[in-house]
């Protein structure tokens, strides 16, 4: 049975992880302990290895593409499996797919006053960011004091600078027309 490769989960705070780059392509061999693919979260750039020696049979989540943490991105052969039963295990998962899970919601956390995009923050405010979105921040010249964090504990995280640029290069794109 081919083995799943998942997004992992890199410290506490991880919920998602963006694949930057794939080591290896479809079709070629594998041994357990080779890099695999590099993944970058808010925090750190991580090398993921292959979990045992095989063939990388199907990749499932291509470069530039941002998953949660969990989420099969790749399926390794063992030495002399058959292709065939690759086919089998997704016509299988992807017919499981399709089934519903009911999920109860649970307590809301405490609601905390964060600066919307546009307001000024309070005085003596400190903004909790994670490096990526600071970066990101750095590039386009955003004031992180003025962008909302949707990240754990309202941190800013990089969809959140994303968010903050698309809305004011939309105000930018905004001229009133002149009267005349």
């Amino acid at each position: 049975m081919p083995k799943d490769v998942v997004m992992p989960k890199i410290g506490l705070t991880m919920a998602e992880g963006l694949i930057v780059e794939w080591k290896k392509r479809e079709g070629e061999t594998v041994k357990k302990g080779e890099i695999l693919f590099v993944l970058e979260t808010e925090k750190v750039t991580y090398e993921v290895e292959s979990p045992e020696d095989g063939v990388l049979g199907k990749i499932l989540v291509q470069k530039d593409e941002t998953v949660p943490v969990g989420t099969l991105v790749a399926y390794i052969l063992k030495p002399g499996e058959d292709p065939v039963e690759l086919e089998r295990v997704m016509a299988k998962r992807s017919e499981s797919r399709g089934k519903t899970v009911e999920l109860k919601p649970g307590p809301l956390p405490p609601e905390v006053p964060t600066p919307l995009m546009g307001e000024e923050p309070t005085v003596g405010a400190r903004t909790s960011a994670s490096p990526l979105a600071k970066k990101t921040a750095r590039m386009y010249h955003i004031d992180l004091r003025k962008v909302r964090g949707t990240g754990p504990d309202r941190t800013i995280i990089r969809e959140d600078v994303e968010k903050a640029r698309e809305e004011l290069e939309k105000e930018a794109d905004f001229t009133p027309a002149k009267a005349k």
